[in-house]
């Protein structure tokens, strides 16, 4: 097995430890630092959220049976399991649209926000 084939599902690694850097350095939120935050929301959705989809649709052809079927065709384990990492994997994009939000709002939008969030 190649060193790099594990590493498809953690693409957006990469993108994240930029923001990071960049925000431990100091760097004013850039236009590079916003282009970077939108390729991480991208890859994240596409590898995180879209894929289960595929996998559905390619298990369903793969077994020749119908898209609603699957679910009863895999373990009882595999399905709770999925369903779980699916939910968990929309609550965190949830969270860094949320960021985005925060991310391309004027200043005063930001001030707003923040007192917002204080409230709840």
């Amino acid at each position: 097995m190649n060193k790099y084939e594990n590493n498809k599902t953690n693409i957006g690694t990469t993108f994240s430890n930029i923001k990071r850097i960049m925000e431990s350095l100091n760097f004013p939120k850039n236009w590079f630092y916003k282009l970077n935050f939108i390729m991480f929301l991208i890859l994240f959705g596409i590898v995180r959220i879209l894929i289960w989809p595929y996998m559905i649709i390619k298990f369903s052809k793969l077994e020749k049976i119908s898209i609603s079927e699957v679910p009863y065709r895999l373990s009882w384990k595999c399905t709770v399991g999925t369903v779980l990492l699916l939910f968990t994997n929309m609550y965190w994009l949830s969270k860094t649209y949320k960021s985005a939000v925060y991310i391309f709002s004027s200043q005063k939008d930001q001030k707003n926000l923040k007192n917002d969030s204080k409230d709840d």
